[in-house]
């Protein structure tokens, strides 16, 4: 897996020049998808829920299982000194399927 990671990165192009990047428009939090403002907390719900919708749509996608049952998360190491003193860092495993030895992933936190 990691080697084909790395093969990835290296088809990618590369950006030199950070000017290249187009900046796309925002959708404004507080205006609906009809163009109506949100001016109140019973509005709230319904724009809420489409930008779930729109962040489902176009960033993270929609997991059609849901959680998998044996789903763990383990603290593997806390570094209370991370970044010069200023932060905790966590390495977390991520054990899809409840053990060591299964599909896992790991993730560091920085808090």
């Amino acid at each position: 897996m990691k080697l084909f990671l790395l093969f990835l990165l290296l088809l990618l192009p590369t950006m030199s020049n950070a000017a290249e990047v187009k900046t796309l428009p925002l959708p404004d939090l507080l205006v609906m998808q009809n163009g109506t403002p949100v001016k109140s907390a019973r509005q709230w719900p319904v724009r809420r829920a489409e930008l779930l919708h729109l962040f489902e749509q176009e960033i993270y996608g929609k997991t059609l299982l849901g959680r998998p049952k044996d789903l763990r998360f383990v603290v593997r190491e806390q570094k209370n000194d991370a970044r010069g003193g200023k932060a905790t860092r966590l390495r977390v495993g991520i054990l899809f399927e409840g053990t060591e030895t299964g599909r896992q992933m790991e993730l560091l936190v920085y808090l």
